[in-house]
């Protein structure tokens, strides 16, 4: 975000105001360039803290997709597993297509041999 940039210049005119009346006008001017400048000093500072939590929602989310990324692979682990255990079965001739307790098994027996 652009900020402007506040230049303080105090110049004196010839309009016939007196010096005291100027510099009382000049006062007042630069009091409301201090308050411009105070107010665009808050606005960078809240801009900060924003970039910092956006900053922080990325990294969280990060987290989040690799811990679902993580957990896609472990059941993509488990599914080739249990389909290497099912053809396997089906080559030797120890099992049907639906046996329902063949899959118990090869899946405990993975749990297992993990552990």
């Amino acid at each position: 975000m652009t900020h402007l940039l506040v230049f303080i210049t105090l110049r004196h005119s010839s309009t016939g105001i007196s010096d005291t009346d100027q510099d009382g006008s000049d006062q007042e001017e630069a009091q409301f360039l201090l308050e411009v400048t105070q107010a665009q000093r808050h606005v960078c500072s809240i801009e900060q803290e924003l970039t910092r939590a956006k900053l922080r929602e990325n990294i969280v989310l990060g987290e989040l997709y690799k811990f679902r990324a993580e957990e896609a692979e472990c059941r993509l682990e488990m599914a080739e597993f249990e389909l290497g255990c099912m053809h396997n079965s089906m080559r030797n001739g120890t099992t049907a297509l639906n046996d329902g307790p063949s899959d118990h098994k090869c899946r405990h027996t993975l749990l297992s041999s993990t552990f």
